[in-house]
């Protein structure tokens, strides 16, 4: 036993004094390319500020600069100098549109840098080279889901629709690889020419997969793109993903039109509608007072489906209720009709006050009404003794 707790001391002083020495090694190395890279980042802040004086690097600088970024340390120099001053940005693109082939055959970290310094350009008054830009999206072939993002992000910035195109297609192509939120957030970032860009997607709709068109129909209403008739189509379609669908819907809550009224009426008088339909049709007709609509919603006070009940009740409650109209929804007897209310007037005393009452009332008259068959058989029990 001894020995094999002597054994047991021997071996964790050893592992002790490996990490310590790990440890050590690290740091020394640290120690060596921070040093390195403070002379080279000093060295790009002489050239800028000499570019800032002249209009130009020194000739030696240019030369040698385009080898000094195949190393990542040095790239990464250059971006902290870029983010304190945006311009110089401008000044390397080209030397940092030169380096593609060289980092096309790194690491995947390595990749996802460089693409990300390349997203971080400003392209407002000059688009990349087509050359660049047809290499660029290769990156999109990347099993790491930083270098793919970065290269979207740097996509977006392009502003060119024919890659936005193209990256879609991969996107597509590999759907659930990039997160839906990210797209559609990326894509309403877009430098280009929305119009366009907004044609083009809507052309080419039916081709792509439902995981695609989900995240496109959610851009097409934050960016106001005119898909009123793709979308009635959609919602028409008895065949369609129910996802696809419901984002079909989702539209006309901010979009309103005729022909939507009349298809969420119908999903209304549906009794076999499911409660998401139900639910997104009540939505969908927030934008609308009429008589028609109104008794539409009210029917669906009683819905046993909460979300359903509740939309109802606070659709009604958007648009005005009196204390009659109210009555009316509580004279209904319904339990979970009546707890509805209650929720959405919660913040409002009077009106709380007055539903309660109501429910009151409902109780004591159902109480009585209980009671009387019970004191009508006492009467008849009474008569019978007293014969």
């Amino acid at each position: 036993m001894t020995i094999v707790l002597e054994i047991y001391i021997i071996v964790c002083i050893a592992l002790l004094l490996f990490d310590i020495g790990f440890l050590m090694l690290k740091n020394s190395k640290n120690q060596q390319l921070n040093s390195k890279d403070d002379v080279f980042k000093n060295k790009v802040t002489a050239e800028v500020q000499r570019y800032r004086e002249n209009g130009s690097f020194s000739e030696h600088f240019v030369q040698e600069l385009e080898k000094e970024l195949e190393k990542t340390v040095h790239l990464v120099s250059l971006q902290n100098v870029m983010e304190e001053q945006p311009d110089v940005g401008n000044w390397v693109r080209s030397i940092l549109y030169d380096l593609i082939d060289s980092y096309q055959k790194k690491t995947d970290y390595e990749q996802a840098f460089y693409t990300y310094v390349i997203s971080t350009l400003d392209y407002s008054k000059e688009k990349p080279p087509v050359e660049f830009s047809s290499k660029f999206i290769q990156f999109l072939e990347s099993k790491s889901l930083y270098t793919f993002t970065n290269t979207m992000e740097a996509i977006y910035a392009f502003g060119e629709e024919h890659l936005m195109m193209q990256a879609l297609d991969v996107v597509n192509a590999r759907a659930g690889f990039y997160h839906q939120k990210l797209l559609m957030d990326g894509m309403l970032t877009f430098k280009g020419d929305f119009g366009k860009l907004n044609q083009e997607l809507l052309q080419k709709f039916d081709k792509y997969e439902d995981y695609t068109k989900e995240c496109l129909l959610d851009y097409f209403r934050i960016q106001n793109c005119d898909a009123k008739d793709l979308c009635l189509k959609l919602m028409r379609d008895g065949q369609l993903d129910s996802e696809v669908k419901y984002r079909a819907m989702r539209y006309f809550h901010k979009f309103p039109c005729e022909e939507a009224r009349e298809s969420f009426l119908q999903i209304l008088r549906d009794k076999t509608a499911l409660w998401i339909t139900q639910m997104l049709a009540i939505q969908g007709l927030q934008r609308y007072d009429d008589l028609e609509v109104r008794e539409a919603v009210k029917r669906k006070i009683t819905s046993r489906d909460w979300y359903v009940r509740n939309n109802a009740v606070a659709f009604l409650h958007k648009k005005g209720i009196t204390q009659a109209e109210l009555k009316e929804l509580l004279l209904l007897n319904d339990k979970y009709a009546n707890e509805s209310m209650l929720y959405q007037y919660k913040d409002d005393a009077k009106m709380t006050a007055f539903i309660l009452n109501i429910i009151e009332q409902q109780k004591k008259e159902k109480e009585e009404a209980a009671l009387q068959p019970l004191q009508m058989e006492e009467v008849e029990h009474r008569v019978g003794l007293d014969l």
